[in-house]
């Protein structure tokens, strides 16, 4: 926590006040009763964050987030920790109990995860590649409402990947790409553009082709 050294006294104050809220909600009575669990769920949730975010304290954070996720499923918790499972910061570095905890991320409702589920399958990163596994996890990120979900499947329909038993279908990836752009993805916006300039997966469109590269600029310059 070196970098809140350099804070003045009342900042650190309201610092310290915060962490003491957010530890208190976790493991304090309030939210003891079994009744009050998905509200406790969500303050272990915010105190790990806290601490990964503000006192940068990796191992404190770790253990929460680990718990939160095991505990009380909370899925950003897991995602939180698979992550921290990727990078090795504040727990182990493995691939493994990485795509574990994002498939609990996923299982309990997080769209973040699904995708990063899908990434999993696809490489081959800490669990055998699958693309039939690939296609469902991003689906279900897609559905969700994640962008990049949505794009990734529309990428892995645009190029398509033999190895995994996934076919180039361009109207598929057209209707991914279409879906991640209403879903805020740029990127899907700017492949949507060019497919329908091209003609690729559908009826070549000019001025919808304007329109999604619109969308992709917008989204871009954080006006979408």
């Amino acid at each position: 926590m070196a970098h809140l050294k350099e804070m003045s006294r009342e900042d650190q104050e309201y610092i310290d006040t915060v962490r003491s809220n957010y530890h208190t909600n976790c493991f304090g009575e309030v939210y003891a009763a079994e009744r009050y669990k998905s509200r406790r769920s969500v303050a272990c949730h915010d105190y790990a964050e806290f601490c990964y975010v503000v006192d940068q304290n990796w191992a404190e954070s770790s253990k929460v987030f680990r718990a939160n996720c095991l505990d009380n499923k909370n899925p950003k918790s897991c995602d939180y920790m698979a992550q921290m499972h990727t990078s090795g910061r504040g727990t182990t570095k493995s691939k493994k109990s990485a795509a574990e905890f994002f498939v609990r991320g996923c299982r309990y409702g997080s769209k973040e995860s699904c995708n990063s589920l899908g990434n999993c399958y696809k490489t081959g990163f800490g669990t055998t590649a699958n693309g039939e596994k690939a296609v469902k996890y991003f689906k279900i990120s897609c559905e969700k409402g994640h962008g990049e979900g949505c794009y990734n499947l529309s990428h892995l329909y645009l190029l398509g990947k033999p190895e995994l038993g996934i076919t180039k279908d361009m109207a598929e990836a057209f209707k991914f790409a279409e879906a991640g752009c209403h879903h805020k993805s740029f990127r899907a916006c700017a492949n949507a553009s060019v497919m329908l300039r091209r003609g690729e997966g559908v009826e070549k469109n000019e001025e919808e082709a304007a329109y999604f590269a619109g969308r992709a600029s917008d989204i871009f310059d954080g006006k979408g």
